[in-house]
């Protein structure tokens, strides 16, 4: 079973082929020494956040038979790195060997378990002078191919490379990618924004496996201001560009859009609850359970619905919004875009949307001449006192399972007041069917 903090991950594949886009390479030999001065200088960066830790760090056997490999003339693997648009390169494959190198030069470890050198054992790179200037100058002066992916080859090539370069080991997923190929302004302050504690909450999880709740804030903003009407699959490309495009925002452009992350999450959070972006399961109509792992459709329409209202506009109709999104996750037509296959497909992204945006709307977004739904305190404070279905006469066992109904129907004139309340199991009221006039754009509604 996946953990909550774990996130659903369905999209529509369709990338051009690596071979139709434009890659640059350049080829060279650069010796072990100068390639650690590099690094030394902040040029050659082995450690950016993308990557792994320096796994090898506590694996004294393992750095010294590459050490050895070089005295022994066994071929290297090459090393790929990635022109940056200031000339610096980002290492893309071979970190952990340059890492040794670069260790080994700086004195800090000592070779140990030589099958074939022996008498280099427990030697440094400073001790090796002790027995022949030699040898360092053989690791001083072996040239290790590397190639570089040029700044102007297809900014998207890069990932394809890095995909199959890691096949052997653990795959990077794209927003690690996004976060080694593009930084600058705009990924540090994803990093930052995704650190927003009411965030965090909403995700379930203080620690967010390999940046995703990184890529859920950048899915986001890409949204919000390109809109889901001019969205182009896949979303993987769709994220991808928007990051490009944005790689060097000012901080008058950060600051409008942390407002209004802030002003999405907090109203989220406040009307919807902690478990917001979890879908809500009801499959025997009685009993229901919130599934461990983050809907990313529940979190595009719910997060970019709210930046069309004001707190206020949004507070006063707090519990009809959560009702309608518990109503929708048991209708099918809604069911049908936010999950299963191709859930990021344009015409389900759009449908998604237009549901959401449209219900919410009908809530919000009208002058309403009375309050039709009850308040959410009086559903917990009927469910407490006698959590029985007033239709069908069985427990409800949890209070999302249950809804209001108006004793005298709303659409009769039914006032929408404690003495006119009965609570019943959502399924049971919305089984009845029944047909009413109103703002509400659907078919069945309560009571």
């Amino acid at each position: 079973m996946r953990k909550r903090t774990e996130i659903d991950d369905d999209e529509e594949d369709n990338d051009l082929p690596l071979l139709k886009r434009t890659i640059r390479t350049q080829a060279s030999d650069p010796t072990i020494k100068s390639l650690c001065e590099r690094i030394k200088r902040g040029r050659l960066i082995t450690q950016a956040d993308f990557q792994r830790q320096y796994v090898w760090k506590n694996d004294a056997k393992l750095k010294s038979r590459l050490i050895e490999s070089v005295f022994l003339e066994v071929p290297i693997p090459t090393i790929y790195t990635a022109e940056e648009d200031n000339g610096s390169e980002v290492v893309i494959d071979g970190q952990q060997r340059l890492m040794t190198f670069y260790s080994f030069l700086n004195d800090e470890f000592r070779l140990t378990g030589l099958e074939v050198c022996k008498e280099l054992n427990h030697k440094s790179y400073k001790t090796l002078g002790d027995i022949d200037t030699s040898y360092q100058d053989k690791i001083d002066d072996y040239p290790l191919r590397v190639i570089k992916i040029l700044k102007d080859s297809d900014f998207s090539v890069r990932f394809d490379i890095f995909e199959r370069l890691n096949r052997g080991s653990v795959k990077l997923n794209d927003q690690e990618l996004r976060n080694c190929i593009y930084r600058g302004n705009f990924n540090n302050f994803l990093k930052e924004i995704a650190k927003d504690r009411d965030f965090q909450i909403l995700l379930g999880s203080k620690e967010q496996n390999r940046m995703q709740d990184i890529e859920l804030a950048l899915r986001f903003f890409t949204l919000y201001e390109k809109t889901y009407l001019n969205y182009k699959s896949p979303m993987k490309q769709f994220l991808t560009t928007y990051m490009k495009d944005h790689q060097n925002i000012d901080d008058t452009k950060i600051n409008e859009l942390k407002k209004i992350f802030k002003h999405s999450v907090q109203m989220v959070k406040t009307v919807i609850g902690d478990k917001a972006f979890y879908l809500y399961t009801n499959k025997d109509g009685k009993s229901g359970k919130f599934e461990n792992v983050i809907n990313k459709g529940l979190f595009d329409v719910l997060m970019n619905g709210f930046t069309r209202y004001d707190q206020n506009q949004v507070m006063q109709h707090k519990d009809a919004v959560k009702e309608e999104l518990l109503w929708l996750m048991s209708n099918d037509d809604f069911l049908e875009v936010i999950t299963g296959a191709g859930t990021d497909g344009k015409k389900k992204l759009e449908k998604k949307f237009d549901i959401w945006l449209n219900s919410l709307k009908a809530i919000v977004g009208y002058p309403h001449k009375e309050r039709r739904c009850f308040s959410w305190d009086l559903k917990n404070k009927l469910w407490k006192d006698n959590p029985i279905c007033s239709i069908c006469e069985q427990k409800i066992e949890q209070i999302d399972d249950s809804e209001i109904d108006h004793i005298e129907y709303y659409w009769r004139g039914g006032k929408t007041i404690p003495e006119n309340a009965r609570l019943t199991h959502r399924y049971c009221n919305r089984s009845r069917k029944k047909k009413e006039s109103g703002i509400i754009l659907r078919k069945d509604h309560n009571d």
